[in-house]
């Protein structure tokens, strides 16, 4: 497994928990318009989880030689969803390379 494809698996955790965090969200409020009640604590929780998962994409995804934050590098538009772009070769803090074997 390289860096590049774990600091992938990562990010799609990330954005698949910010996906249901804002379903979540949007589900509590419709549900809490349309029916008075506990249905609006899933407006509270699900804010709660996309916050969570949009800090995690920031700051959780770490390099696994440095440990440095690398959310704003690899989160910037380079054409790649879900995943890392191939523009970005290594890490800006360490300097390893990201097609690299992890080490274990």
């Amino acid at each position: 497994m390289t860096i590049r494809s774990r600091l992938t698996a990562q990010r799609r955790k990330g954005w698949l928990a910010c996906l249901i965090g804002w379903l979540v969200f949007v589900a509590g409020m419709i549900g809490a318009t349309m029916v008075n009640g506990w249905l609006g604590l899933l407006i509270v929780v699900g804010f709660l989880v996309f916050g969570g998962s949009v800090l995690y994409l920031l700051f959780g995804i770490r390099c696994p030689r440095c440990r440095n934050p690398l959310g704003y590098a690899i989160h910037y538009p380079q054409g790649r969803w879900f995943g890392v772009s191939e523009k970005i070769r290594f890490c800006c803090f360490c300097g390893v390379e990201l097609d690299s074997e992890l080490e274990e």
